[in-house]
């Protein structure tokens, strides 16, 4: 992935993936919702239901009754879910294993309003899902509403044959958890990772630029700051290798092929965690630098290392970029003194605050002009090579 940088070396170029919480992700999320089994269509007993035949007006967001019927279940949230626009409605409310459902009968003959209403649900912040069954498409969504709530719809298109409809269902789920979410972190990565004692736990499964996250809150828990440094200690004796910035302490485990970042979130008063697979290749790219250069390039390496590589173009050269993930803050002065070993010149007249260190290699009529950095951000070793 491809991230800012510091000004190229002028002489070479003329003109010159963070940690956060679900709230600040600006991703898919879905929490655990059993939006499949709870439909206007399960066999279960109604304790409380009152069906209306009703039609939409201006001055409600569905109709009158649609409206009171989803404030009753959902209360302000239900603000929070998208209209099916159409002339008639039918509702009713039930209890569920102590969820109170509501149900909505939306009519219409379009037999595409089920893709159309998740685009709209899509477009609104929803995680989507949906599944074929006896030849007929059910879709779920589910929108987190705060760190203790999840609303959650599903819907199927009914093609009756007197009057077809879309068929609704949404509830609000309290996503607290009594217990560390293992199962669903085996479900996530196909094992557990260590936990953390709390009161209780909120477990969020979200995916960003295409990488599922695992995101845990843990409250209940007396002292935040010890919390950070035991859950530290715990994953030292894992196995794990921590590094700390700026209170945000993260951790991966290369047997394992795991990431575990975490911090004390005051806000909310709990630790928060989350954990994703390790991105990229465990290999420095060899057979590409052989392309660009007649002599070897020393390889940056320790333990768990990952290295995402690549070409772009900028104004007048074209640059390949080497970034070396899960490597400690001090790998910049490593790579330095690996470069000063191997017969590379540091130009330091270049200031450091700017260009990060600037190096460079002569072979004959061949030349190699690199500039690298710690980019803190990141957490992350950026190599760059600008290519004449």
């Amino acid at each position: 992935m491809l991230k800012s940088f510091k000004s190229f070396f002028t002489i070479f170029l003329i003109g010159g993936i963070l940690l956060t919480s679900c709230q600040d992700l600006g991703a898919t999320s879905s929490t655990t919702c059993n939006t499949g089994e709870l439909s206007s269509n399960s066999s279960t007993s109604i304790e409380d239901s009152s069906t209306s035949s009703t039609t939409q007006n201006s001055s409600y967001l569905w109709s009158e009754e649609i409206d009171a019927l989803l404030y009753e279940v959902l209360n302000e949230s239900y603000k929070s879910l998208p209209v099916f626009e159409c002339s008639n409605y039918e509702g009713s409310k039930r209890v569920e294993d102590n969820i109170n459902v509501a149900d909505i009968k939306a009519y219409t003959d379009d037999s595409n309003c089920s893709l159309t209403y998740s685009i709209v649900l899509r477009s609104n912040g929803f995680a989507l899902q949906n599944q074929e069954y006896n030849g007929r498409n059910y879709y779920s969504a589910s929108l987190q509403l705060s760190i203790y709530q999840t609303l959650c719809v599903s819907y199927v298109y009914v093609d009756d044959v007197e009057l077809p409809y879309l068929s609704l269902s949404t509830y609000i789920v309290d996503t607290l958890l009594e217990t560390w979410p293992s199962k669903d972190l085996i479900n996530l990565f196909g094992f557990d990772i260590p936990s953390l004692d709390a009161e209780s736990y909120q477990f969020n499964h979200v995916v960003q630029n295409n990488i599922d996250i695992a995101q845990i809150y843990c409250f209940g828990l007396e002292n935040l700051d010890e919390a950070t440094t035991q859950y530290k200690t715990i994953l030292e004796n894992d196995g794990y290798v921590v590094y700390t910035n700026q209170d945000i302490y993260y951790a991966h485990k290369d047997q394992d092929n795991i990431e575990v970042d975490f911090y004390c979130d005051l806000e909310n008063q709990c630790i928060y965690i989350q954990a994703y697979l390790m991105q990229g290749s465990k290999n420095w790219p060899v057979d590409d630098l052989e392309i660009f250069y007649p002599f070897e390039i020393p390889q940056y390496y320790e333990e768990g290392v990952r290295y995402d590589y690549g070409m772009f173009q900028s104004e007048s050269s074209f640059i390949y970029y080497i970034d070396c993930y899960y490597v400690s803050p001090t790998s910049e002065e490593k790579y330095k003194k690996i470069l000063e070993e191997n017969s590379f010149t540091y130009l330091n007249q270049y200031p450091y605050e700017e260009y990060g260190y600037i190096f460079t290699k002569s072979v004959g009529q061949e030349t190699c002009n690199m500039q690298f950095y710690f980019d803190y951000s990141y957490m992350v070793l950026s190599i760059y090579f600008i290519l004449n």
